[in-house]
């Protein structure tokens, strides 16, 4: 894959700008990896309880339609199709791929696509913001088909840094947050520079060291030589709380900066669930496989393995399409 993948992270970390911008650039960045020789286009998507869609920010390369058509056609899909997509899909699919493994009838998927584009198929990733908002990158395909096993699983981890830096954007600028807000302060070598509240404890220092170590080595000499073990190093999230950016101080040297920023829905509090626990919860009934939470949370397999199975007794069922139906059920607060 001839692509700086890195730069994809990197532009997604970008908290410089409006969000429209910002989406332009992280699809520009991304579009060696995406484009399959029709072009490549990028959108922000919010899905409320009844499946209903609004579509925004629209930009597009190499492709040559109209915002308003765009939006029109995506707001027009049938409910069944929006669920299929932006929630039973996992984040790297095709969209013939998600709308089949809701109806399992091809014919229905090319009747009901057709009527809204003129191409086979479409390959999309989806970054949550939150589980029901965020960002969707996708390019024509000119035959239907998924992507193989690997190259899903990477896309999909560049999905998962879309999500949250879009996610951190706009909880910075909620907030007003400044740099004095930052739990911690690293420099790109791990060591800590400043450290406050939950990122006190000696464990989060490790973690957060550990994390600021692998994000210099992606940007190093891998970045070229193995930019899939790059991406591979480079974790959405830290032990499920903090991204870290970039910050340059007067005389130009550079930090990295840990915020916290974590799913969540803010219509969505499960009692009974850990933190942690609705985190991965929430996870799976986006799509995300236990593998893809482990690199979303940046923590390891086994331990999400045992926050789902944790959250599945506690919602009282034993498997995980029960725990995906329980934490659809949830009503809002």
């Amino acid at each position: 894959m001839r692509c700086d993948l890195v730069g994809v992270l990197e532009a997604a970390y970008d908290l410089q700008g409006d969000d429209g911008p910002w989406l332009a650039k992280v699809l520009t960045a991304a579009q060696p990896a995406l484009d399959r020789g029709m072009g490549v286009a990028a959108y922000f998507f919010a899905v409320d309880r009844r499946f209903a869609i609004k579509v925004t920010g629209h930009v597009a390369r190499g492709i040559v339609v109209p915002p308003a058509a765009v939006r029109d056609s995506i707001e027009a899909l049938p409910a069944e199709m929006i669920r299929s997509i932006y929630f039973d899909a996992p984040p790297c699919s095709t969209v013939a791929a998600a709308f089949r493994h809701s109806l399992r009838r091809e014919e229905t998927y090319k009747r009901e696509l057709r009527q809204h584009v003129d191409v086979p198929d479409f390959l999309g990733l989806r970054g949550n913001s939150a589980p029901r908002e965020g960002a969707i990158l996708n390019a024509p395909l000119q035959s239907m088909g998924p992507p193989p096993p690997r190259e899903a699983m990477l896309l999909s981890r560049l999905a998962s840094h879309v999500g949250a830096g879009l996610r951190l954007r706009r909880r910075l600028r909620a907030e007003q947050a400044r740099l004095d807000d930052a739990e911690a302060i690293l420099e790109p070598d791990g060591k800590i520079a400043h450290a406050a509240g939950p990122a006190e404890p000696r464990a989060a220092r490790g973690a957060l060291a550990g994390a600021a170590q692998a994000v210099d080595r992606a940007r190093g000499k891998l970045r070229r030589a193995d930019p899939e073990e790059a991406v591979g190093l480079w974790r959405a999230l830290v032990v499920g709380r903090w991204s870290l950016v970039d910050h340059f101080d007067h005389d130009g040297r550079r930090y990295l900066v840990a915020h916290k920023n974590q799913l969540q829905d803010p219509s969505l509090h499960i009692k009974s669930l850990s933190e942690r626990e609705q985190q991965a919860a929430s996870l799976a009934a986006l799509g995300h496989s236990n593998k893809l939470i482990a690199y979303d949370l940046g923590i390891s397999l086994s331990a999400v393995s045992d926050y789902l199975a944790r959250a599945a007794r506690k919602l009282g069922t034993t498997s995980r399409t029960g725990l995906v139906q329980a934490m659809r059920a949830v009503p809002e607060k």
